[in-house]
């Protein structure tokens, strides 16, 4: 047909349950190729392990939508931007990072818990700080809650799951 192997591309993996069988298994041979095993990769954004793990998929997540609040970090700070334009961009930039390919995840309570600390973390940095009797303090958690309304991450991942 045409099609050649770039061996150094070309990896494999195993995805079972029955991991002593192939333990010791760490390169593959076809034909006068040998392929190298890998425990996880990336495909198309999303990070496949050899135990269907999401965990660490979610975790990817995070992490990229950590680097794109950081970019965006000196807009949410400033004062002469508007708390509904950053809202705004919040759920057009931001968010969306974390959430491509969530409707595959099959999300733990552990998983929940790491996603809306994340959500929670950025709320505050728009919502900002609030003065009581001369003092400045964080928000709570249900301060942050009661001003963003309808802006669960874990909520709207289930949402999207089921309408899928």
């Amino acid at each position: 047909m045409g099609l050649r192997i770039n061996e150094e591309k070309t990896k494999y993996m195993i995805n079972t349950r029955n991991k002593v069988r192939f333990r010791n298994e760490k390169h593959l041979q076809v034909c006068n190729y040998e392929l190298e095993r890998v425990g996880e990769f990336k495909y198309l954004g999303s990070l496949i392990t050899e135990n269907s793990d999401n965990n660490t998929d979610i975790k990817a997540r995070i992490m990229a939508g950590n680097r794109s609040y950081y970019s965006v970090l000196p807009l949410l700070r400033s004062k002469a931007v508007s708390r509904t334009i950053k809202i705004r961009m919040y759920k057009t930039i931001i968010r969306p990072v974390v959430l491509y390919d969530s409707e595959a995840w099959c999300l733990m309570a552990n998983d929940g818990k790491n996603l809306r600390i994340w959500e929670r973390k950025v709320l505050r940095k728009i919502f900002g700080p609030i003065c009581v009797a001369g003092y400045w303090r964080s928000r709570t958690n249900e301060e942050v809650r009661q001003l963003c309304g309808e802006l669960d991450i874990v909520t709207d991942i289930k949402k999207k799951g089921r309408l899928r």
